[in-house]
């Protein structure tokens, strides 16, 4: 899983453009060089170190099946980062199906319902994006790079023409503010960890 970087690498539009003509030794060489991060970037949220090799096994699995609509010219750094966390996102979700679920055995079946999950469900999407929108805009332009783009904190401060001490300071406002948003909807908060309890990549 760990990547020693060679004198002379190759940038990552010239792999993705190897593996787009079927190349294993462009994608071997890529997941070396992302799969650690990949990896830290889950287990910070999901806390679960087999869940999070699983995830990465799979977004490489789907690069690979998916090679020949590659675009090299894209990031691929916010490409794989956003599978990633549509990933955890999955995880998150059969996480509360399954608590909903063993709760749901216990009630009578009157009191069970068809829709309920899907009401959930909507309803974290709703206080999750009004969490979010509630930053002020260049603070939520900087969450939204790193935590939903999947971009470093250096690679934040060059595209913004700011000094990664400003990204990180920002982040932590930010972080700040969405957990003392969330506290006050407490019921459902452990589900937007999702959105808040991103580590450092």
């Amino acid at each position: 899983m760990f990547y020693n970087f060679r004198q002379m690498a190759k940038a990552d539009e010239v792999l993705v453009q190897e593996v787009k003509g079927g190349s294993l030794d462009a994608f071997d060489e890529l997941f070396h060089r992302y799969s650690k991060r990949l990896w830290s970037f889950t287990n910070g949220m999901i806390k679960s170190a087999e869940e999070s090799e699983e995830i990465v096994q799979d977004v490489f699995l789907k690069i690979w099946e998916g090679r020949d609509k590659l675009d090299p010219t894209a990031s691929f750094n916010s490409f794989i980062f956003t599978i990633a966390k549509n990933q955890v996102l999955n995880v998150f979700r059969k996480r509360v199906n399954e608590r909903k679920y063993l709760h749901q055995l216990a009630l009578p079946t009157s009191e069970k319902s068809y829709t309920e999950d899907q009401v959930i469900y909507r309803e974290l999407s709703i206080i999750s994006s009004t969490a979010i929108n509630s930053l002020p805009p260049k603070r939520r332009m900087i969450f939204r790079m790193s935590r939903e783009q999947g971009m470093t904190y250096d690679e934040i401060a060059r595209s913004m023409g700011i000094s990664k001490k400003t990204v990180e300071n920002q982040m932590t406002m930010a972080l700040k503010m969405l957990r003392s948003y969330l506290q006050q909807h407490a019921e459902i908060a452990i589900s937007l960890l999702i959105v808040v309890m991103m580590s450092l990549h």
